[in-house]
């Protein structure tokens, strides 16, 4: 609480009625990215909460996860495939977005099952990416790496933060 009102007592003689451009002064959790919150929360605006849907549901897609790090709330851990072991959103048709039943800047893709195209209906809301850092950046997940999606139709772009074929072999969805 000191650092905040210091912060705050500091900002009042220089802008007067612009105290908000002097930063956030509350005293909630404020974050960066959602690894900087709690194991259930999500980094939203600055601050760490829980729940939610579009953009703060992306926050927490590709998050490291098991039975002892829960997803935040609308996310499940992955159980197979390309999801195995991160936070996503279980989606029923390769696409984009919305359309897909996904936030933006997500995909839904077939989870692999050792095989190009899907052959269950397994399919996981992934991150997009261009590389590599795109999916362990935001996430702090080292174990991701950006890779061509799994498509119904048996394309693979566009490119996805996915296990690796190591992993999600081991854990093949049924």
């Amino acid at each position: 609480m000191k650092t905040y009102l210091i912060k705050a007592m500091m900002c009042l003689p220089l802008f007067g009625v612009l105290l908000v451009a002097c930063g956030d002064t509350s005293p909630e959790s404020p974050c960066k990215k959602t690894t900087d919150c709690a194991g259930n929360e999500t980094c939203v605006n600055g601050k760490c909460t829980t729940g939610g849907t579009g953009a703060d549901l992306l926050e927490g897609i590709g998050l490291a996860c098991d039975g002892n790090n829960p997803c935040p709330t609308g996310l499940a851990c992955g159980s197979c495939g390309i999801g195995t072991g991160q936070c996503v959103i279980a989606c029923s048709t390769s696409g984009i977005g919305a359309a897909a039943g996904c936030p933006d800047g997500a995909f839904c893709s077939g989870a692999w099952q050792g095989t190009a195209t899907p052959t269950t209906t397994t399919h996981y809301c992934v991150r997009m990416c261009g590389r590599d850092d795109d999916c362990q950046a935001p996430t702090g997940n080292q174990g991701l790496s950006c890779n061509g999606s799994y498509n119904d139709d048996g394309s693979d772009t566009p490119s996805v933060c996915s296990v690796s074929n190591s992993i999600g072999s081991t854990h093949l969805c049924q």
